[in-house]
């Protein structure tokens, strides 16, 4: 071995903390734990600030009885004599060890190979202590000798429960650590944790820089650098030019200094082979061993991407099974401006796109062979598989094709403007669409099947606009006629059809074509179809009080996509909310609410809006009547968010007519009629029948009955009545008699009001609905309790025992009752609005200013704000000023 006076010190010294270091706390509480671990395993590529990490952390044990070594390794260090040397000296230099100890030099002799019995001496001279001994072995990743690597093992199967190893490396592939994983007594701290976070990207800049970057800012900074430290380091050398409006911009066009140290750290050390590799690779978004091999045309892949992982060189695993990897993303772009051979890069993307033409990946392939420029095989593929894609709801990624192939094979091809048309509708631009249109008849020969398709295009756009349901029922009959089979073009037919007949006030033939349209795109496993046709049949069923065939229909659904499909759609989110719908109408609130966060997580997931918002206005019905105060609150704020985008199933009036109910239930009336004529007026203009949305009709006779105009309520009641027993939509009559009870007994007419709730119960006994009674609050368990003992409710036990179970509900609900706010605290509101102080709050209300105080404490925690401003906007959203 070698002997001391010939080893360099400095190699066993920790590293000196940079003044302007930021303190990772959530990184120094994970070490802190270092007790319940023999190993703690930091490992990444170079650049995410382990050692400062590690060193920082030790700083602060400095006053604690601990004896901390440190050992810095080089190349050169793979070598039994000098590792051991270095190793040993680390430990018995230290000053605080006993006289016993520290003369213990025959470790740090040359004369003897080094062997078990020295570590046996070591590790009891560790034991004799009774202090915690923390040795920590910097760049371990360069130690490859199995001599090295079989005695780190023996220390580690060895060690006293008072000594713990830190290895920090770019790796520690070379020892077995299955068994401390199985015994727990491994710490290990990958990339992703070493990664900074937006808030630590923040204090990182404004240390350095004296720059203080926006939340905003600083996730997207995070994003383009992948939370790596040494890219923003070396990012804020040149902070003069930062731009914070344009920040990826800033970090691509200023990467040099990223890009020098790259080249210098990591891409000049590697050989040819494996620099071709990683170079060509960059091309993919994504890579495996079986794509890399056909891509390259060789058969070593799995033995390359095993020293890419290896040797850490910024690679990442992207699914569990980790056979499918991505690079760094400032790596991969440093990798692909290394690319000078444009006529290879173009022959390799036609590679990559055949592979995913084989996988059956078809989006994929269509990209590569755009990017090989083969025009002609993407235009192929696209028109192929178009109608796949437009049935699942993917217009969009359609006519992002579109924006990337020349335009002149765009404007020539009737199915590439038709995919345009389809992304134009689903963003509600019909003007685009119809140019689109005309396009398309502009060019000679189009089949039948492409006029059956103009059609379902015209009639989409008058269904949208609700005008003209008669010529949307003869176009659409006119469309059927011309398609021979049932695929998506004649079920969105069908769906129209069925939309037309509905809005006419046909509801029964309505609810005929959508359950025709539920059951084609069935059988045609188009999922997109089969979602809209059950959504609208669940609206309706409702009504009808069909809560079974809704539950049937939607679990079937569920049950035949989610077989079928690798990945549930996003869309599969509307029917998790019919479930949760019908749940809400029976009071099985907490199934309900399990349902509608499925909803909403499949919505986020695929970031569709349609889904976010039915799952945010299902969940604040939910959390209503619950009585989820500040989770109703924030739901309520997301939904307002983003509902204004969204266009299916008049999504934003059926929020509106919610809102107006809890008013009413509130004895809150001001500005209720004016909201009431406000979407009536809307309505009208679209000539919808007074039966499609009754919801609305049946506030505005809560209206009349609450302001005691009892004739304008009764003939309202009566003609939604008569619709109601023409199309069987039991839940309706349910809420109709119920409001004509409170009319009754508003008027203390007792009997007639124990009449029509009697009737009420009659149905709702069979359909199960209970909501319907809890949102009544009060009045309604009076007439309930009453109806208990009366004779005619004992001859039938079911309604006695429904009345029983009700009266439980009742009393078990939570609804949130009242205002939000007290009197007092909108009183308190008000003059915050108008910008008072709270000492001239206090005068005018004749209360202290700790009273009002405390009134602006109780408003922001129901609001959930935190200050006057916030607490404003809040209120105007609410609509509670």
């Amino acid at each position: 071995m070698q002997q001391k006076n010939r080893l360099l010190s400095i190699k066993t010294n920790p590293p000196t903390i940079y003044s302007k270091l930021t303190i990772r706390q959530r990184l120094h509480k994970m070490l802190d734990q270092y007790k319940k671990h023999k190993l703690i395993s930091i490992t990444s590529p170079a650049g995410y600030g382990k050692t400062t990490l590690v060193a920082s952390w030790l700083k602060e044990k400095t006053n604690q009885d601990l004896i901390i070594t440190w050992l810095s390794l080089d190349k050169v260090d793979n070598d039994p004599d000098l590792f051991w040397s270095y190793f040993f000296m680390s430990f018995y230099q230290d000053m605080a060890l006993p006289s016993s100890i520290h003369m213990n030099h025959a470790l740090l002799d040359n004369s003897h190979p080094i062997c078990n019995l020295h570590f046996i001496n070591f590790l009891n001279d560790i034991k004799k202590l009774d202090k915690e001994v923390i040795m920590v072995i910097d760049d371990i990743h360069v130690i490859e000798d199995v001599n090295i690597i079989e005695g780190l093992q023996f220390i580690l199967k060895y060690m006293p429960i008072n000594m713990h190893l830190i290895f920090i490396g770019r790796n520690v592939s070379n020892f077995r650590l299955s068994r401390l994983r199985v015994e727990g007594s491994i710490l290990e701290i990958p990339q992703s944790e070493l990664s900074f976070t937006p808030k630590e990207t923040g204090e990182f800049f404004y240390k350095l820089t004296a720059l203080r970057l926006e939340p905003e800012e600083c996730d997207e900074l995070n994003d383009c650098t992948e939370g790596w430290i040494a890219a923003m380091h070396l990012l804020s050398i040149s902070i003069s030019l930062f731009n914070k409006n344009h920040i990826k911009d800033y970090i691509l066009k200023n990467s040099n200094h990223i890009f020098e140290y790259l080249a210098e750290e990591i891409f000049n050390q590697l050989d040819k082979s494996l620099k071709d590799f990683l170079v060509w690779t960059s091309l993919l978004t994504g890579f495996s061993i079986e794509l890399s091999d056909y891509m390259l045309d060789i058969k070593n892949s799995a033995e390359i991407i095993k020293e890419i992982k290896k040797r850490n060189l910024f690679i990442i695993g992207i699914n569990e099974e980790e056979n499918w990897y991505r690079y760094h993303i400032l790596f991969k772009y440093y990798l692909m401006k290394q690319i000078k051979d444009r006529k290879k890069e173009a022959i390799l993307y036609g590679r990559i796109a055949e592979w995913f033409e084989i996988a059956g990946d078809i989006n994929q392939a269509v990209e590569y062979y755009m990017l090989a420029r083969k025009y002609c095989i993407s235009v192929n593929l696209i028109e192929k598989h178009s109608g796949k894609y437009l049935c699942k709801g993917m217009a969009k990624n359609l006519k992002q094709w579109n924006e990337k192939l020349p335009q002149n094979i765009v404007n020539t091809n009737y199915r590439l403007i038709l995919n345009s048309a389809w992304a134009m509708l689903s963003k509600g631009n019909y003007n685009e669409v119809s140019s689109l249109i005309k396009q398309v008849k502009c060019l000679e020969g189009a089949k039948s099947s492409v006029k059956a398709e103009i059609i379902a295009l015209e009639t989409t756009i008058l269904a949208g606009l609700n005008v003209e349901n008669e010529r949307i029922i003869n176009d659409c009959k006119k469309g059927l006629e011309l398609l021979q089979f049932n695929n998506f073009i004649a079920q969105l037919i069908t769906f129209n059809l069925a939309s037309a007949y509905l809005f006419q006030g046909e509801i029964s033939k309505g609810i005929d074509y959508y359950t025709n349209c539920l059951s084609i795109s069935q059988q045609a496993g188009e999922a997109y179809m089969t979602i809209l046709a059950n959504k609208a049949l669940q609206l309706a069923r409702v009504w009808r009080g069909e809560y079974e065939q809704v539950k049937k229909e939607g679990q079937e659904i569920l049950l035949r996509f989610n077989k079928y499909e690798s990945t549930t759609l996003p869309t599969m989110g509307i029917v998790y909310c019919g479930l949760a719908e019908v749940l809400y109408q029976q009071n099985e609130l907490d199934e309900a609410l399990e349902l509608a966060v499925k909803g909403l997580n499949l919505g986020l997931s695929g970031q569709d809006s349609w889904t976010i918002c039915e799952s945010y206005f299902m969940l604040s019905k939910i959390y209503y009547a619950i009585g989820a105060r500040k989770e109703y609150l924030n739901t309520i704020d997301e939904l307002n968010l983003c509902i204004k985008d969204v266009k299916y199933f008049n999504l934003e009036l059926r929020y509106q007519c919610e809102n107006i109910r809890i008013k009413l239930q509130n004895n809150k009336y001001e500005g209720v009629r004016d909201k009431i004529n406000e979407i009536e007026t809307f309505l009208e203009a679209q000539d919808i029948n007074i039966g499609v949305y009754p919801e609305v009709y049946i506030l505005k006779s809560r209206y009349y009955i609450i302001n005691k105009q009892y004739s304008y309520a009764n003939d309202l009641l009566k003609e939604l009545e008569s619709i109601a027993k023409k199309h069987k939509l039991r839940s309706l009559l349910i809420e109709l008699y119920i409001s004509y009870a409170l009319m009754y007994n508003q008027k203390e007419d007792k009997l007639k009001s124990l009449e029509t709730i009697l009737m009420a119960l009659k149905i709702a006994s069979e359909t199960n609905t209970i909501r319907t009674f809890i949102k009544e609050k009060y009045w309604i368990r009076e007439l309930l309790i009453q109806l208990k003992d009366k004779s005619e409710c004992n001859t039938d036990s079911r309604i006695k025992w429904f009345i029983e179970r009700l009266l439980k509900n009742i009393k078990n609900a939570t609804i949130i009752k009242d205002d939000l706010l007290s009197s007092r605290e909108l009183e308190v509101l008000d003059y915050i609005r108008k910008g008072t102080s709270n000492a001239e709050i206090a005068k005018n209300l004749y209360i202290s200013i700790n009273t009002v105080k405390t009134h602006l404490k109780n408003i922001y925690a129901k609001l959930d704000v935190n200050n006057r401003g916030k607490a404003i906007l809040k209120a105007k959203k609410l609509k509670i000023i």
